[in-house]
């Protein structure tokens, strides 16, 4: 892309040198923060706000209270951590209920360029560099204001924004393609995982009807059996739980797993917990070796499950957790059984608590499910770990390409609203 002709220095750190004609101002120039309460019942909320497209997302949830009134045109900013970039340039009027300012555009200021300017990787930077709060970091309102800026003829901006809003949605479309071909490969990894497990790798196998609707028809030579028949569950005894006291610096004990730590059916080890040598001998049921399949019980993501390879040292289960011991067969292929929709929906059936889901053991036991001979469980763990990695491979390919072409959407706004590149 070709450069503006001429620059100076802007004296504004985050900004670099400017194209010669920019004004210097600051945003309070431009903009106005609107504070006006809003009684209106069309309520928005963050979630309503898709991060750094600029999107606006309907949904069923329902507000509770009143915010601040929003017309068409303003800019919906999300103040509560900058670095989520929730901007929406609103297409109606209402109630922003939340950490929201409302910025309305003034003087000669074009909101659809504003918007890609709040948007921006620069600007986000310097915003979520001034936020206050540990929990819940916000950016005050004062500090945008008095940042300062050069801003472009109203004419030039107004053709950066449809520049802007031609390639972005032209790379949001790829990436929407690339999005929806990853959902495709995670269905075809479904439903290989669901054949192998229920029907073998025989098609030419005589079949039988499993007595169990959800299961249907399975090989001849295989049984209908219940999950206590060939496992056993452990979890951390009530009596035995920890507190923030027994959590200890890495090197001083041992790993204590989260619903974190597992990813896509397997285990990462980036960001660990670590738990005290006497709380770990305590429980010795639960203590993790490679090869064990684990089980989300507590929370929102319950059901989850994932298989225990490459252990960095000795591991122990937080109280979400649940451990299969004492596999009769192949743990892998118990692994796989669990992944499955069929298997997963029957889990779930057995949830309670009236806060925070979880999951009964004894139900979770109790499920039924097809069981061929160790031999050939062997045989499918083995197919389904070469065919899953390929499919996995696939997706982080896709994976990384979206990931690229974010950041090219990303470098291509930051650099038209700072002037380091001529757009049109």
């Amino acid at each position: 892309m070709q450069r503006y002709d001429s620059y100076k220095p802007s004296g504004v750190e985050w900004i670099g040198e400017v194209p010669f004609h920019w004004k210097k101002c600051r945003f309070k120039n431009f903009l106005q923060l609107i504070t006006t309460p809003s009684f209106s019942e069309t309520k928005i909320g963050l979630e309503n706000i898709e991060s750094s497209t600029g999107r606006f997302i309907p949904t069923e949830t329902t507000y509770e209270g009143n915010g601040v009134e929003f017309n068409c045109e303003d800019i919906v900013y999300g103040k509560l951590r900058p670095y989520l970039k929730k901007v929406w340039l609103a297409e109606f009027s209402g109630n922003a209920v939340g950490d929201f300012f409302i910025w309305r555009c003034q003087g000669n200021a074009k909101a659809s360029y504003v918007k890609y300017l709040l948007l921006s990787e620069d600007f986000t930077d310097v915003a979520n560099g001034s936020t206050t709060g540990a929990k819940m970091p916000r950016v005050s309102s004062d500090f945008i204001l008095t940042l300062g800026y050069f801003l472009p003829p109203l004419e030039e901006q107004e053709r950066i924004a449809e520049y802007l809003d031609r390639r972005c949605a032209e790379i949001d479309s790829i990436i929407n393609k690339e999005e929806q071909a990853i959902a495709l490969l995670d269905e075809l990894k479904q439903t290989i995982i669901s054949e192998a497990v229920t029907r073998g790798l025989d098609p030419t196998v005589p079949l039988k009807p499993s007595g169990v609707d959800w299961i249907g028809n399975i090989p001849a030579h295989w049984q209908v059996s219940r999950l206590k028949n060939i496992t056993s569950l452990f979890g951390r005894i009530g009596y035995r739980g920890y507190t923030v006291a027994d959590l200890v610096s890495l090197g001083e004990g041992v790993i204590t797993l989260s619903p974190s730590n597992m990813v896509n059916g397997s285990m990462d080890y980036s960001f660990c917990s670590y738990l005290s040598w006497e709380k770990y001998y305590e429980s010795p049921e639960i203590m993790i070796k490679n090869g064990d399949v684990i089980l989300v019980k507590t929370g929102s993501t319950y059901g989850k499950t994932s298989y225990v390879s490459d252990l960095p040292m000795e591991a122990t289960i937080n109280p979400q957790i649940v451990v299969f011991k004492h596999i009769v067969g192949n743990s892998k292929f118990l692994f796989y059984l669990l992944c499955t929709n069929f298997l997963q929906h029957q889990i779930k059936r057995g949830v309670g608590g009236s806060t925070i889901p979880t999951l009964s053991e004894g139900f979770i036991l109790n499920c039924m499910h097809p069981l061929p001979p160790l031999e050939e469980q062997e045989r499918i763990a083995e197919y389904l770990d070469r065919r899953c990695a390929e499919i996995d491979e696939a997706k982080e390919r896709k994976q990384r390409q979206i990931e690229l072409l974010r950041e090219m959407k990303q470098t291509l706004i930051s650099d038209a609203v700072t002037g380091r590149v001529k757009v049109f």
